[in-house]
């Protein structure tokens, strides 16, 4: 009688010499189970056939791996269960209980790997032709942010990034290093890198119409090493070829150096500022404690510059203290509303003694409706203070001081609505060249001018700070015998 024929994928009807083989071509095919040992990683030998992904966790094997934890669980509390409800517990009856239990586990254990071998032999294979995409040399340099040059070992240049040609400035394909800058430490550090295969760092300077301050990082590419003992006992890195090629990446550290400067003068000035004062002062109380011990006129003369001097100490060190704290609050955005008009009027009133005493005429001109700001009203007062008062002072005797406020149109950088106070003098002007520095620490345009009048070189380094807090704009123009005009611009804030 002919055998019928079944269709592989159906098990019924299957003999039992079928069974055996469908069961040993599984266990030949099947991946290692969840729970044992993961094998030993080898590198796989090249092959063109096609690799077997990770098995595919099918509907019935995902509810049985999820639920199989708490059938096991439901299978120990039975047992517990059982154990409770039997008066008398022997020891062959807990032996007995126990082991259904474990029984019940490894069946459904068995059972959950049968269907996940299943499924492993049912996916298709995965392509083991995967195509990654290659990475260049050229793609390396171009990602480095900081400017790179990529040397071969006739320190010609082969490769560079954006940045480098943005520092140097010119074509530096095909070019020496030694045609690119000749400082020579960075030579002499290319030589020692080459020569022991060792990173170097040095510092460099480029000069051009702005001093540049660089470090320079050397590092060999392409040297193989190994571990060697030395005769000391101790496995070091030992270098068996020569480097091929040579990467140089350089960081800007201008601005660190200009901070580490003003940082040196800020203390160089104030301690001179503070010096002056102390030895003019120290000196008279000498002159009083001797020669001039019973001369009333003296006395009274050398007390008075004591009082001057001992005024000007403390304007220094209050204006030392405010800057000081305009700083702290850089980050801080102002909360309060200010009416800018009231500021300005409250100033000028304080201000009237000084003009008067110099004949200077205070103009204020507010062509727009009044109008309320985001800011502090004690630093916005300081603020306008202290360019109203430079511009009484070193204005011409007997001169006017216009003081305007409008409307400004709207930047980018703000959608409120700004304002704008324009305080223009007409006295000698500022040259050019002195412009740019105006706003920094104890710099002064003319220093002896400045002491006279009571200056102590910080007013317009706190303006600055001020203004930048409340992320408005400072402008300052200036023609040489017309006078001066400041532009301070505020954006109202919300509204």
């Amino acid at each position: 009688m002919p055998q019928s024929q079944h269709d592989p994928s159906d098990g019924a009807g299957l003999s039992d010499r079928d069974d055996a083989r469908v069961i040993a071509q599984l266990t030949a095919s099947s991946p290692p189970s969840l729970l044992s040992e993961p094998a030993p990683l080898s590198e796989p030998a090249p092959s063109s056939e096609p690799v077997a992904g990770p098995p595919p966790t099918s509907d019935l094997q995902y509810v049985l791996l999820v639920y199989r934890p708490v059938i096991v669980v439901a299978a120990i509390l039975l047992t517990l269960l059982g154990l409770q409800r039997i008066d008398a517990v022997t020891a062959e009856t807990a032996f007995a209980l126990a082991s259904i239990s474990a029984l019940f586990a490894i069946a459904l254990q068995c059972f959950t790997r049968t269907v996940g071998d299943l499924a492993w032999s049912e996916r298709p294979p995965l392509s083991k032709d995967i195509q990654f995409p290659s990475v260049s040399r050229s793609d390396i340099i171009a990602a480095i942010a900081d400017p790179a040059l990529l040397l071969d070992r006739s320190f010609t240049i082969i490769d560079h990034n954006a940045a480098a040609y943005a520092l140097f400035e010119k074509k530096l394909d095909g070019l020496a290093l030694e045609h690119v800058t000749r400082d020579p430490e960075l030579i002499a550090a290319a030589t020692d890198a080459w020569r022991s295969g060792e990173r170097q760092s040095v510092r460099i300077a480029l000069r051009g119409l702005l001093e540049r301050h660089l470090m320079a990082t050397l590092t060999p590419v392409g040297a193989a090493q190994r571990e060697a003992a030395s005769p000391d006992g101790q496995f070091k890195a030992q270098r068996i070829t020569d480097p091929t090629t040579l990467l140089i990446t350089v960081r800007d550290l201008s601005d660190q150096h200009r901070l580490i400067e003003m940082r040196t003068d800020f203390i160089a000035n104030a301690s001179h500022e503070l010096r002056t004062p102390l030895a003019s002062v120290r000196g008279f109380i000498e002159t009083l404690q001797g020669p001039a011990r019973d001369d009333p006129a003296a006395r009274t003369r050398f007390l008075g510059i004591m009082a001057a001097q001992a005024e000007r100490m403390t304007r220094l060190i209050d204006d030392l203290l405010l800057l000081s704290r305009v700083e702290e609050k850089a980050y801080l955005a102002p909360t309060g509303r200010v009416d800018l008009d009231e500021v300005i009027t409250d100033v000028v009133r304080t201000l009237l003694p000084i003009a008067n005493e110099r004949r200077v005429t205070i103009t204020v001109d507010t062509r727009e409706p009044s109008v309320s700001i985001l800011g502090e009203r004690d630093e916005l007062f300081q603020v306008f203070q202290n360019l109203i008062e430079n511009a009484v002072k070193y204005g011409n005797d007997g001169g006017t001081v216009t003081i305007t406020r409008t409307m400004a149109e709207r930047s980018r950088a703000h959608r409120t609505p700004q304002t704008r106070v324009v305080i223009t003098d007409d006295g000698a002007g500022i040259a050019p060249e002195h412009l740019p520095r105006l706003t920094e620490r104890f710099y002064r345009v003319n220093a002896d001018q400045s002491r006279k009048i009571g200056g102590t070189g910080l007013g317009l380094a706190i303006v600055k700070h001020v203004i930048n807090r409340h992320q408005g704009e400072l402008h300052i123009d200036s023609t040489v015998g017309r006078g001066t005009t400041v532009r301070v611009t505020l954006p109202l804030g919300a509204l």
